[in-house]
């Protein structure tokens, strides 16, 4: 018989997906459209399984539109004085996020 694997098995493997999924979509030789559907795919095999995915929410993705943040091309990143401010071109959203 087949073994049923525990929820912590099955959180490992979901974070090694997870993380092999990130790795693609940085390669910046993919096209972009593959590099969005594997992020879009990773936040949601961390929603599924409730693995944390800050990195996928705060810096990958925008909150609003849900395209990849590429700085240059699709975001301009700014310092200000306690601050990192990423503007989404697409839609215009604003992150804000602490530094020290």
């Amino acid at each position: 018989m087949k073994r049923r694997t525990s929820k912590q098995e099955r959180k490992q493997i979901a974070k090694k997906h997870i993380n092999e999924l990130i790795d693609f979509s940085l390669n910046k030789k993919y096209p972009l459209l593959y590099r969005k559907k594997a992020l879009n795919l990773a936040k949601r095999i961390s929603l599924k399984f409730k693995v944390n995915s800050k990195f996928i929410d705060r810096y990958l993705l925008c909150k609003k539109c849900g395209e990849i943040l590429i700085p240059g091309k699709n975001i301009s990143i700014r310092l200000n004085k306690k601050r990192i401010v990423y503007k989404c071109f697409n839609c215009g959203h604003i992150n804000r996020f602490q530094y020290k």
